[in-house]
């Protein structure tokens, strides 16, 4: 998945979501990214994150797009998630789990 700062919510291609049998049975609306205006089914899938030493899972709010793109980690719901450091010289991306909200 492309890790996408600039995106504010997550997009998958219909057919993964499918595949991975996610609830598509929302109504289809027009959503706006940099590719143009395209037609997608509000969903969401867990997703885990983890390495040698942590793992963590939490649901993420996607959009089923009827075209075929590389799937997206936009902001809202991955972002909230972790504290993220772009290390560009070393191509890696760091995540540290953020702290639970306390409302």
């Amino acid at each position: 998945a492309l890790v996408d700062y600039g995106a504010d919510t997550s997009a998958i291609p219909r057919g993964l979501a499918e595949v991975l049998g996610l609830n598509l049975d929302k109504q289809e609306e027009d959503i706006v990214g940099l590719g143009g205006k395209l037609k997608a089914s509000k969903t969401s899938c867990l997703i885990k994150v983890e390495n040698a030493h942590e793992k963590y899972s939490f649901e993420l709010e996607a959009y089923a797009v009827n075209e075929e793109i590389t799937p997206i980690l936009g902001r809202k719901n991955f972002f909230e998630e972790f504290e993220i450091t772009l290390r560009e010289s070393e191509q890696k991306i760091v995540l540290r789990k953020t702290r639970a909200k306390s409302w």
